[in-house]
């Protein structure tokens, strides 16, 4: 009996259209377009990490959706008013996950970036939006690589460059102040 070597499995396909919807959220302008594209690549990376087994990862980026889906539907007068309740909401749901399902510290790192993003989602600046989120793809990476989910790994590296990207295409032309 031939055996077939498969380098992508179904679930892949899942992996593939959330670092999709992630780059483009990232090049997207405007802060409302991309956290409907982040909510999209949350979602699918959610159900991809559920489907390997990645139970810690994936309570971390279905936290994640829920805190973009709670921004979305927030009207804009309201968000000073709702932001302690979401960042509250996201920590205690966090901390959770890592009660309920850490079993080695790198499982935790999910859930520092949740915190993470969420922090940095309470700014109306893009520019802060997009920082944070570059700085909350590094604990991903480390979780993705320390599980054994190298493509995931690779892909985190991927929506990494799509940030970095991101802020040049976007923010680079941020009025600046003057040199005294």
């Amino acid at each position: 009996m031939d055996t077939v070597i498969s380098f992508f499995q179904p679930a892949d396909i899942l992996l593939l259209l959330a670092t999709i919807c992630g780059f483009t959220a990232f090049m997207a302008k405007g802060r409302k377009k991309m956290l409907l594209i982040k909510f999209g690549a949350d979602i699918t990376f959610a159900l991809y990490l559920l489907i390997l087994g990645g139970f810690a990862g994936a309570m971390s980026a279905g936290i994640a959706a829920l805190g973009g889906l709670i921004q979305l539907l927030t009207p804009g007068h309201k968000m000073r008013e709702t932001l302690k309740l979401r960042f509250v909401l996201a920590c205690v749901l966090s901390v959770a996950g890592v009660l309920l399902l850490a079993d080695r510290l790198t499982d935790s790192y999910p859930f520092i970036s949740v915190v993470t993003s969420r922090f940095a989602e309470i700014f109306q600046s893009t520019l802060v939006m997009r920082l944070g989120f570059f700085i909350s793809v590094f604990p991903w990476i480390i979780y993705n690589w320390d599980n054994g989910f190298y493509l995931a790994a690779a892909m985190n590296i991927v929506i990494a460059t799509s940030q970095i990207l991101g802020i040049w295409r976007n923010e680079r032309r941020l009025p600046r102040d003057p040199v005294p």
